[in-house]
């Protein structure tokens, strides 16, 4: 027997009609390939511009142009005289090749290099060489040998150390007072991908790159990286940024598996400390469902073969009166990628209940429960024709039926974006996981998150079930909120998609409209928790082995 289940209610949280039907069974195994690394130490300082202590002779430029040609050299006036190179960010370097002038074999002075990330070098200052052996520079005594200029030049290397600034020191040479150099490089270590900390949105300003490691309040200083500074970052893919309000890993965390543009308001300017590490989480290689919604319309077979259910029946949630129709559903061909296509929903009101038309796809059998949720999702502020204003609610969430009062298994995860406020609140994203509610008299026992502002245009929308059922829910990347196992799944859930408009008492009127929301793909892993980036991954991977659908989950 066909079970239909509905719920009504106006508080965040969606309403779902779910069909238990069979569903086709694809099994496919996922192919991924070696990465082999290959060195990406690079020269860091080519092209930068630098300063002296003193008056320069000659072109600047021709110490970072990458000719080691004793022709183009610079003077830096006599004596004990100092040139820097300012690197544009830190960057954790091991090397350093120096050229002086060397056509004529002649030796330099107290040739000493030193690291920091302070312009000034008035702290977090390290020495990498030194060879002023008794200490007439005052910058202490050095074990370093002089030696002779060769074309080859002189290649200092040391343990890697965060650095933006680069001073070389020397005074006078065995030819005479004065001190010249025609070529420096600085060198980043090894596979030194790390992830950039910026001060300003945008990938703006400033910025300090750190290796994998824990870094105090402390240790992020000594690195370069200034307390409450931080604006926007870039992660390296497969790794994991955790963002600490408070030193020593205390106060309020936030964990970013990708890059990002702007951190947010409540993390800017926020980071005193900061882990930063690989996943160790294997690519899956379970059961998985993905789709890529490659249909012709709303009328192909393969959508319930797939085992998807378009919505079709005059009931709500909505307005008293409304429908949802298959109609609604539409696949069309993604503007940005011609091999591509997308799955749209579409609602519409005349401004009255029987004149309002509602969209909602999902799978026919209730079999999701462990494991990572995402989907690619377009959302919309502004209707497509009409008056804007409508309380519209624009969703991706897996659910369960509601079997008996306050069920103590029912199950939900939700994604919610209101454009035009509704429950009580203005603009912004609703998440919520639940335990049970009841419509009527209303009572809800779930764990909500609101982020207020538009979140129009596309985002990578994740949750993960723990195996303990903690439940923690990402938006392009970025940690959004976590659900304690209280709140987790306790039966199995369908995957939906939803567009409606929600009414009452104190909710926007339901102005003449048309609203739309676009779907990229959906993926579920279970019984696998993945980070955002590995969700990435495995689309990528799906794509590029022209996978469209795969479905093992049982």
């Amino acid at each position: 027997m066909l079970k239909r289940i509905s719920k009504f209610f106006t508080r965040p949280g969606i309403p779902v009609v779910g069909f238990l039907l069979p569903c086709l069974l694809l099994t496919w195994s996922p192919i991924f390939n070696e990465v082999v690394h290959a060195d990406t130490s690079k020269n860091v300082a080519a092209g930068k511009i630098i300063t002296s202590s003193d008056t320069i002779s000659g072109n600047v430029a021709y110490v970072t142009d990458g000719a080691k040609d004793s022709n183009n050299y610079i003077g830096a006036t006599q004596n004990l005289q100092w040139i820097q190179l300012d690197l544009g960010q830190s960057y954790s370097i091991n090397k350093i090749n120096l050229w002086h002038y060397f056509l004529d074999g002649r030796t330099y002075h107290d040739v000493i290099v030193r690291v920091s990330n302070t312009a000034d070098f008035s702290s977090g200052v390290t020495t990498v060489f030194n060879n002023d052996t008794n200490n007439s520079s005052g910058l202490g005594t050095g074990a370093g040998a002089e030696y002779a200029e060769t074309s080859t030049g002189k290649s200092i290397t040391f343990s890697a150390v965060n650095s933006r600034y680069v001073r070389l020191y020397s005074n006078g040479s065995s030819a005479n007072i004065y001190n010249h150099y025609v070529e420096a490089e600085v060198w980043t270590a090894e596979n030194s991908e790390g992830a950039v900390f910026y001060k300003d949105i945008n990938y703006g300003g400033t910025a300090v790159t750190l290796q994998k490691g824990n870094y105090t309040q402390a240790q992020m200083s000594a690195a370069g990286l200034p307390n409450d500074w931080m604006s926007s970052l870039k992660v390296p893919s497969g790794w994991i940024v955790d963002v600490y309000q408070n030193d020593n890993f205390t106060g309020t965390k936030w964990t970013y598996t990708a890059s990002s543009l702007w951190v947010g308001s409540a993390v800017n300017d926020q980071m005193s400390s900061v882990k930063i590490y690989a996943s160790t989480t294997p690519p899956p290689t379970g059961k998985m469902m993905f789709d890529d919604f490659n249909y012709t319309s709303n009328y192909d077979g393969n959508i319930g073969a797939h085992g998807w259910t378009l919505r079709n029946v005059i009931e709500g949630p909505g307005p008293a009166g409304c429908n949802f129709s298959s109609n609604n559903i539409s696949f069309l061909a993604d503007p940005l990628n011609s091999s591509n296509k997308l799955m749209r929903l579409t609602a519409r009101t005349d401004g009255t209940g029987s004149g309002t038309s509602q969209a909602e796809m999902y799978t026919s059998t209730r079999k999701y429960n462990r494991g990572t949720y995402a989907a690619r999702v377009k959302f919309t502020d502004a209707p497509t024709a009409g008056t804007d204003g409508a309380g519209i609610n624009e969703t991706f969430f897996a659910i369960s039926p509601l079997e008996g009062y306050r069920d103590p298994n029912y199950s939900e995860l939700d994604f919610e974006y209101l454009p035009n406020g509704g429950w009580g609140a203005g603009q912004g994203m609703w998440t919520t996981s639940w335990h049970t509610y009841t419509a009527d008299p209303w009572y809800k026992d779930g764990s909500s998150k609101f982020g207020s502002g538009s979140y129009a245009g596309w985002h990578t929308l994740v949750v993960t079930v723990a195996n303990d059922g903690t439940s923690t829910y990402f938006i392009d990347g970025v940690q959004f909120t976590q659900d304690t196992p209280y709140f987790g799944p306790r039966k199995n859930m369908t995957i939906n998609f939803n567009l409606w408009f929600i009414t009452g008492a104190g909710e926007n009127p339901l102005n003449a409209s048309t609203y739309t929301e676009d779907v990229d793909w959906v993926y579920h892993a279970k019984d696998t928790i993945l980070t955002p980036a590995q969700v990435d991954a495995q689309i990528q991977n799906y794509r590029s082995q022209s996978v469209n659908f795969v479905d093992s989950v049982n």
